[in-house]
């Protein structure tokens, strides 16, 4: 059974408990102008529901139905019902007022073993009653049991694969930035090393951030674009002939958005869409507004060398990751005609 408070779970007991003694007295009470005091001596009838009910919820029900043993737990429940139908209906029987019968029964049923047979049928109905009601009652909490647990594991499943995922673009951010510092050092230039350095732990501060979450917020990834912007310009001089533009038109910065899905985008595109012997750019626009929220990012086309050929693990992991996160609420369009990369990635979020 699913687990609840033990001491809610003892109070819903009782409260059933209750339930069915009261149900069985109000029904006969309305029968007969006797009072409660007679129908006490039906109590061993309600006894054996509540008996039928928790054996056939918590051990017949467990240990057979559940374990697709069909016909023991068929001619099992089958068996309860009988034995507790012959024994509640015999003490009833005997606990029944016999001067006060006439008022319950007719004159052919004042003999014992008319009445034993009244109150065998009344018990057997009774039981057969409950045990309906426990199989429906078990199998609704079995059912429930089993739809949480299918939950926990997809979602497990999925954190794992994200978190797998994530690991992969890690590595790869470091390797391009390292890149990027030692470009400096060749260089020489102290002071863009330093500045670098401070960027790098400042982007590396952002994204550990984000360590377990897979959601953020759009105010949050512009940031960590900016950041990384600002340090791949180090590598670069005022003479050289790039151009790096970002626009954006945000309604609701605290709008919920997938980690780590832009910069990847962004780091493809100083990684392919920049040479420092030929002129390129960089232009990323981003909109978001209510429930839509879009980014696009184009860079210029080089040729590629041999050694950047097959280099699309950030955008195949961005794929997969936004497929596990949005499902049918995205669209990822990526466009090349040799001269101009471009990657539009649309995405419907929940509301901040």
């Amino acid at each position: 059974m699913v687990k609840t408070n033990s001491r809610l779970t003892f109070l819903y007991h009782l409260l059933f408990c209750t339930v069915v003694v009261l149900t069985d007295l109000f029904y006969f009470n309305n029968r007969t102008d006797i009072g409660f005091s007679l129908d006490w001596a039906l109590l061993p009838i309600t006894i054996a529901q509540l008996l039928i009910f928790y054996i056939n919820s918590y051990w017949l029900f467990p240990r057979f139905f559940s374990s697709r043993k069909y016909v023991v737990y068929g001619v099992s429940i089958s068996l309860f019902i009988m034995v507790f139908s012959l024994l509640s209906g015999y003490i009833t029987n005997q606990l029944y007022p016999i001067d006060q019968m006439s008022q319950l029964f007719d004159e052919e049923y004042r003999y014992l073993s008319h009445r034993l047979t009244v109150f065998i049928k009344r018990s057997f109905m009774d039981n057969s009653i409950m045990a309906i009601f426990s199989f429906a009652f078990s199998y609704y909490f079995i059912w429930k049991k089993n739809e949480q647990e299918r939950i926990q594991l997809k979602e497990e499943n999925l954190k794992s694969e994200l978190s797998y995922l994530s690991a992969q673009l890690d590595p790869h951010f470091l390797f391009n930035t390292l890149n990027t510092l030692y470009s400096l050092a060749l260089k020489g230039k102290k002071k863009d090393i330093g500045q670098g350095i401070d960027q790098l732990t400042l982007f590396i501060d952002q994204m550990s951030g984000d360590e377990g979450r897979y959601m953020t917020t759009v105010r949050e990834e512009l940031d960590k674009i900016e950041n990384y912007i600002r340090l791949q310009k180090l590598r670069f001089s005022k003479d050289d002939p790039i151009d790096i533009g970002i626009l954006h038109q945000i309604d609701q910065p605290d709008t919920p958005l997938a980690s780590r899905i832009l910069i990847p985008l962004v780091e493809n595109s100083f990684k392919h869409g920049i040479s420092l012997r030929e002129p390129s750019f960089i232009h990323i626009n981003v909109y978001q507004k209510q429930s839509d929220f879009s980014f696009t990012i184009s860079n210029s086309d080089h040729a590629k060398t041999n050694n950047e050929q097959g280099t699309g693990i950030g955008l195949e992991n961005i794929k997969k990751r936004l497929e596990l996160l949005y499902r049918d609420n995205f669209s990822l369009e990526i466009s090349d005609d040799s001269r101009v990369f471009k990657v539009s990635l649309t995405i419907k979020t929940e509301k901040p």
